[in-house]
């Protein structure tokens, strides 16, 4: 079985989740530190402080997901913005013969802002969209085994 990882990028409130739903078949495994920061009631409790166990157990739960042989699909659905911050991801991935579509939403700060569902404030996500698009342009290393970059604008 070919597994497919797709690794999300882009600002708060810009799009990530819809375009996970409208193109991603609805049994793979989603891999979201915000997952970390979500009660049992689904309220998100966003702490400052656990934002590197909430990375490190998205990325178990990632591992775990690239060496179960029935999973066929995975999602890295965090912002991104960064090259850094997918590195490791996309390491394992070609540790295991797996290449990655990185999807990159790009999306109006000032939209994305409004309508963003952890508050996360205007400012900071005018500077992640900065961060995504220096990134952007840099592009990727052709070590990464990048299946494909889709780009939706």
């Amino acid at each position: 079985m070919n597994k497919n990882v797709y690794i999300m990028m882009g600002i708060p409130g810009g799009g990530k989740s819809t375009w996970i739903r409208n193109n991603v078949p609805s049994d793979a495994v989603i891999c979201s530190a915000d997952h970390f920061f979500e009660d049992a009631n689904g309220n998100y409790n966003w702490k400052a402080e656990f934002l590197f166990p909430a990375h490190k157990t998205c990325f178990h739960k990632y591992v775990k997901a690239l060496d179960n042989p029935d999973v066929q699909n995975i999602v890295v659905d965090n912002t991104n913005t960064k090259r850094a911050f997918m590195q490791d991801y996309v390491k394992e991935a070609n540790k295991r013969g797996v290449f990655v579509t990185i999807v990159s939403i790009i999306a109006d700060p000032d939209v994305a802002a409004k309508r963003n569902v952890h508050g996360v404030p205007a400012h900071t996500v005018l500077k992640m969209h900065g961060e995504l698009l220096n990134t952007l342009q840099l592009g990727f290393s052709s070590d990464w085994g990048i299946k494909q970059h889709i780009k939706v604008i």
